[in-house]
């Protein structure tokens, strides 16, 4: 799930991504072990404008201490007000 949001410090609009954290499902981590290291390398890119940049990575703060059992991670990201959907859609009608 991802939702639009408002930073308190800077007031700069981004997206939070709630991502589960199953443990015990081994392909579901690595997956999202990936995807988070594939962001972390493209936001570090100078002028990367294809992949939004990943500000932080959040952890609810009663599991810092217990690792193993966080429910959930909260990526930080840029906001983008455009789906892949629409991207590909409008991609599809400009070429009819």
């Amino acid at each position: 799930m991802v939702v639009k949001a408002v930073q308190r410090v800077n007031k700069i609009t981004v997206a939070i991504k709630r991502v589960e954290c199953t443990f015990d499902d081994i392909n579901h981590m690595k997956y999202l072990l990936r995807e988070i290291t594939i962001m972390r390398q493209l936001s570090n890119k100078e002028g990367c404008v294809h992949t939004p940049q990943l500000y932080e990575i959040l952890i609810p703060e009663k599991y810092i201490n217990d690792i193993e059992k966080i429910p959930c991670l909260f990526l930080i990201m840029e906001y983008v007000p455009n789906t892949l959907k629409n991207v590909l859609k409008s991609h599809v009608n400009d070429e009819n």
